[in-house]
């Protein structure tokens, strides 16, 4: 596609809409420091106006209300226009949208936060891996309709949202300092580089994965007995992480907490996962992304009075609750899902279930309040993590992960809590 009117054209076919979000979007547009292309411009203009899935103007909704960062959530200086917006006009300028194109609004959704945080070169990174990413998941669409398998631009907006962030969870064990201890660093501290690639998953690992992936037979047309595989191959091989014959824990060091590229290069080294259950998530959730199944980070935490704990020690875990196309549910594997210390009353004990929120909505995305109990452990409340269930029992969730929690609920707590 190729403008033939000058950059303001499109933004006033936007603005004279008469339409939400579609007016807000054209003076966004306008705000942007380098919206100076008027073929990039135009193809979100027309990705807007001419939408015929109503999950397009949601996500244009989503990015209006969440895109542009809050002054006083840090104590640095940060863009004063909608970084969400800003990747999308970074995709327009190197790639073609399709036509409800939901694929590519959620990579510039998930996105803005790295922008909004980071520095020249993290933008430049971010710009490039943007577009790395659409072209990565529209290969692996193709590859899955070639198979028969549910193609992942089918997916609805949350799958997507899920699919295409490659954070994980380090806005909550990274940005916000060490695993146990709350240190706001990167509150005070514009992120550089080094730390954006080491808590991203690189397109060349995913690449690298599901052609091993492949190789090995796992792939399969059930997404179930693929994500099952992964975890069982690894984690569970001969009993839970510290006994698995396929997993080293704990790490070697704290350099693995985040980088998937680092855990993989372990892997390629040995043929062992490494870490906890958080890089466990990680690990699985990049494995899984490279088929193009969209995975999301539970954690429950509980107390217990199991010895040597102290007593009313509070026990967490964090595990992969992946999406299901064929139910439209997300599920886990049931072993992630049984008492995970010999605790018989855990079954039954009171706990809490969260799931982790990708960094759609900006405002207000670190405020966090963090209880600490009488050992190295904390339960988490804050705005990363979504509350789904608590004062519930890991019985009552077991029996919803399994059945499949539906995806018209993941998407309310995403989005609308």
């Amino acid at each position: 596609m190729t403008a033939s009117k000058p950059v303001s054209y499109y933004v006033s076919l936007l603005k004279s809409s008469g339409a939400q979000p579609y007016v807000q979007l054209g003076w966004e547009l306008q705000a942007l420091p380098d919206a100076t292309n008027a073929t990039a411009v135009a193809k979100i203009a027309y990705l807007a106006l001419n939408a015929t899935n109503p999950e397009v103007k949601e996500a244009f909704q989503l990015m209006m209300k969440g895109g542009t960062p809050a002054p006083s959530d840090f104590q640095y200086s940060v863009p004063n226009y909608n970084t969400e917006l800003q990747v999308l006009y970074w995709l327009a300028l190197h790639n073609d949208f399709k036509k409800d194109d939901t694929l590519a609004l959620s990579i510039a959704m998930v996105n803005g936060l790295w922008v909004t945080m980071g520095d020249d070169q993290v933008r430049h990174a971010v710009s490039d891996d943007a577009t790395q990413m659409l072209r990565y998941f529209r290969e692996t669409n193709e590859l899955q309709k070639q198979r028969g398998y549910y193609p992942l631009e089918s997916f609805p907006l949350e799958a997507k949202i899920f699919l295409v962030w490659t954070g994980n969870q380090a806005p909550i064990y990274v940005f916000l300092g060490s695993r146990y201890g709350y240190e706001p660093v990167l509150l005070a501290t514009r992120l550089d580089v080094h730390i954006y690639e080491n808590n991203t998953v690189s397109v060349n690992t995913l690449r690298q994965m599901r052609g091993i992936a492949d190789e090995r037979g796992w792939i399969t047309r059930d997404v179930n007995s693929y994500e099952n595989t992964i975890e069982s191959y690894f984690y569970f091989a001969g009993g839970v992480c510290r006994t698995s014959k396929n997993w080293v824990c704990p790490a070697p060091n704290d350099s693995y907490i985040g980088n998937v590229d680092l855990m993989f290069d372990f892997f390629l080294a040995t043929g062992k996962g490494v870490g906890q259950c958080y890089e466990e998530t990680q690990f699985v959730d990049a494995w899984c992304k490279s088929w193009g199944i969209p995975v999301a980070s539970g954690y429950r935490s509980f107390t217990t009075t199991i010895q040597p704990l102290p007593d009313g020690a509070i026990i967490e875990h964090t595990y992969p609750l992946y999406f299901d196309r064929g139910s439209n549910s997300w599920k886990s594997m049931w072993r992630q899902l049984d008492p995970f210390y010999t605790d018989k009353g855990e079954e039954t004990r009171s706990m809490s279930f969260f799931v982790f929120r990708p960094p759609v909505a900006q405002r207000g995305y670190f405020r966090e309040v963090r209880t600490y109990a009488k050992c190295f452990n904390f339960a988490l409340r804050r705005n990363a993590y979504v509350p789904v269930q608590e004062n519930t029992n890991l019985r009552t969730v077991k029996d919803k992960l399994l059945l499949g929690m539906p995806t018209s609920e993941m998407k309310h707590w995403l989005f609308y809590t």
